[in-house]
């Protein structure tokens, strides 16, 4: 009966370390924090560009993927302080991975523009009004 305690306790410290790895994972990569994906991060950081003035601003995001079937973006996302979805333009395998999304009114200091690799996670990139 010892033995089977011990077990026990090895078993839930193994799960202590492993949930612990796993929060150490960003949920997002970027260019500062590419993680295991420190060799994609050219291809997969989002360039931005807004125009537009006040009510008409856009927000222009392209990422510097070639993609193909196997390798594509799936989604690009524009992003409150929270994470919180503002816009979004779903891809298919075949689409340039680019998209003008509105820029909501309202009082925020900062986006983000996520963009969802099938691959590679999502990428994030900050964008300050």
């Amino acid at each position: 009966m010892k033995y089977f305690f011990s077990a026990v306790f090895l078993i839930l410290i193994f799960m202590a370390q492993s949930c612990n790895k796993s929060e150490q994972e960003p949920k997002f990569y970027s260019a500062d924090n590419p993680g295991v994906w420190k060799d994609h991060k050219a291809t997969h950081t989002a360039q931005i560009t807004l125009n537009g003035e006040d009510d008409e601003r856009q927000i222009h995001v392209s990422v510097p993927l070639t993609p193909n079937p196997g390798h594509y973006i799936e989604a690009i996302l524009l992003t409150d302080e929270q994470h919180r979805e503002l816009a979004k333009k779903l891809l298919s395998r075949s689409d340039a991975p680019a998209a003008d999304l509105p820029v909501p009114r309202g009082k925020y200091s900062k986006f983000y523009v996520v963009i969802k690799c099938n691959l590679h996670d999502m990428w994030e990139v900050e964008v300050k009004p």
